[in-house]
């Protein structure tokens, strides 16, 4: 997983810290080599949003299926996922998970898929709005 310094996370914009975003650039360049092919061919010149967008897509993949990876797209909505074709009717990445089907079992107070479906568009009433990426 891609970490960065803490002094390197003051920057607040890409022109202000051109230093933070070497650094930032080789450590990403570092962890993509460790794959190797077909991604181990170094990045040259990614700065700002694009830099950005290579460093959350390679923890997306560092992180694929642990809760931490879905918390940052809900946060980011980076990488730009599309929903695969469903039988539940998703036409937008789902902003929560289902309750486990033994939390369903044990717990009388859990509201049974449709109904969780049907809440706030599969979302929790708090939540920021789903990303605007839209199924084909």
């Amino acid at each position: 997983m891609i970490s960065t310094p803490r002094h390197h996370r003051r920057c607040r914009s890409s022109t202000a810290c051109p230093r933070a975003l070497a650094l930032a650039l080789g450590h990403l360049n570092n962890e993509r080599a460790t794959v190797g092919a077909p991604i181990s061919t170094p990045l040259v010149g990614v700065t700002g949003v694009a830099l950005l967008d290579s460093i959350m897509m390679e923890k997306f993949v560092a992180l694929f299926q642990n809760i931490e990876s879905i918390n940052d797209y809900r946060r980011t909505c980076i990488p730009a996922l599309t929903p695969a074709h469903n039988t539940q009717g998703f036409t937008r990445v789902p902003g929560r998970l289902f309750y486990p089907r033994l939390e369903r079992n044990v717990n009388p107070n859990v509201p049974d898929p449709s109904t969780q479906l049907a809440t706030h568009g599969f979302r929790n009433a708090g939540d920021m709005n789903p990303c605007p990426i839209a199924a084909p």
